[in-house]
């Protein structure tokens, strides 16, 4: 999973018109480390990361930034808080865990303080900031070094040369902070480079570090899709492509929002909103509807959907699969046009959110895990678990039967297309 989330960061970073390239980024952070950097040096570090700082001198109350100049405190502007790199309120904990922001205030904050002159003191409830106008850039060199490094010495900063796993660079770099975007399925993500020495991340290059780095906050992260009626369980949907990056625009959250409201407005149903499970149970026709006939067979994408949850700032990962088989999927497709479209997906929908809807509130994320779990191997391997399925029929016929009504099971004509598909191929 690492590879495609490397894919995804470049693809965003290349969204983003982030030009520099990893050689380039990689001399100015030795010039960061040695001190010969200029202020656009400084800019050129600070930029591809920009979006996980506050722009906002006044964003938090409990502390006060100031500018000495010519012996005076005056207020700083919002073009000087680049300077200051003050985390953005609302991020994730893996967020403030990438950039150090977890200990920006009780540490590092004090240290870039004291490294360019300034004074750090208290006043009431609020703790003031100074900095002297001259050395604003001595302060910033050593917050950028504080966010891309776990340490700020400089002999902790180099050690052997050794190649970038993503890359293939070489370097001397060690001790940058690496937290891809997902707790991704490796035996310790921290490890993760060639050699696997038991060193912090020794062997990734700053550059391909900054790339993820960009990625860890929700706008520029893989797409995520909430579940119903669980709101902080979710998917992560990552499509990747060896060799055509097309697949990010074809596959695209927004796209399959469009094709699912399209849809269901041409049968006169009301569209909501996407939710993981009408994302899932309509990729088969997602795909037949939208993948382009001239890429059939030209093209080698995969989806990795990742389910998660989140309680406050903590983030879990549930269970994973692949989706590869586009060509399968995309008779399948096929075969869900033939037998009623959007409608039977939706029915079959009805069929396991009434399966999920039998655990309590506190409990439905559990339903959905065992959901995921048959989607996921429908989707793969195009198998169908009926042991699943017997135990959804059985709880929705009694049910009717108790409550005296004919019994009527819908939506079943979708499985019948992942069956017929699989003759074909």
């Amino acid at each position: 999973m690492i590879t495609p989330l490397y894919e995804w960061a470049k693809y965003i970073a290349k969204k983003d018109d982030i030009g520099i390239i990893s050689c380039e980024f990689n001399e100015i952070i030795k010039k960061l480390i040695d001190g010969t950097y200029e202020e656009k040096d400084l800019n050129s570090l600070y930029f591809p990361i920009q979006h996980l700082f506050e722009t906002d001198p006044s964003s938090r109350e409990d502390y006060v930034f100031k500018i000495m100049e010519s012996g005076k405190e005056r207020d700083i502007t919002r073009e000087e808080t680049k300077y200051i790199m003050l985390p953005k309120r609302g991020l994730t904990g893996k967020a403030k865990q990438s950039i150090g922001g977890s200990i920006f205030a009780r540490n590092t904050l004090r240290k870039a303080v004291m490294e360019a002159g300034g004074k750090f003191y208290k006043d009431k409830n609020k703790k003031i900031v100074s900095i002297p106008e001259n050395s604003l850039l001595i302060f910033w060199r050593q917050r950028l070094l504080d966010t891309y490094f776990q340490s700020v010495e400089k002999e902790k900063l180099i050690g052997e040369e050794s190649i970038c796993p993503f890359c293939g660079i070489k370097h001397k770099f060690k001790n940058l902070r690496f937290n891809p975007p997902i707790n991704v399925f490796v035996e310790n993500v921290t490890n993760f480079n060639s050699y696997l020495f038991n060193e912090p991340s020794h062997s990734i290059c700053p550059y391909c570090n900054m790339l993820f780095l960009r990625s860890v906050v929700e706008e520029k992260g893989p797409q995520k899709i909430p579940f119903p009626a669980v709101k902080n369980a979710f998917i992560y949907i990552l499509p990747y492509d060896p060799e055509n990056e097309s697949i990010y625009k074809i596959m695209d959250k927004n796209k399959a929002e469009e094709f699912l409201k399209k849809e269901l407005e041409s049968e006169k149903w009301k569209f909501k909103e996407l939710n993981a499970l009408n994302y899932l149970l309509s990729l088969p026709y997602f795909i037949y509807d939208n993948l382009p006939r001239s890429l059939t067979g030209k093209i080698k994408p995969s989806i990795y959907v990742i389910f998660a949850s989140s309680m406050k700032q903590a983030e879990e990962i549930h269970d994973y699969f692949v989706v590869t088989r586009f060509d399968y999927l995309n008779i399948v497709g096929e075969r869900i046009y033939e037998y009623g479209g959007i409608k039977e997906i939706y029915k079959f929908q009805e069929r396991l959110m009434a399966f999920v809807n039998k655990f309590k509130a506190d409990q439905k994320i559990n339903g959905y895990k065992l959901t995921f779990r048959f989607i996921g191997r429908i989707l793969t391997d195009g198998e169908i678990d009926f042991t699943f399925l017997h135990s959804i029929l059985r709880k929705e016929i009694m049910q009717e039967k108790r409550e005296g009504k004919n019994v009527y099971i819908g939506g079943y004509k979708y499985l019948k297309a992942f069956l017929e598909a699989k003759k074909e191929v």
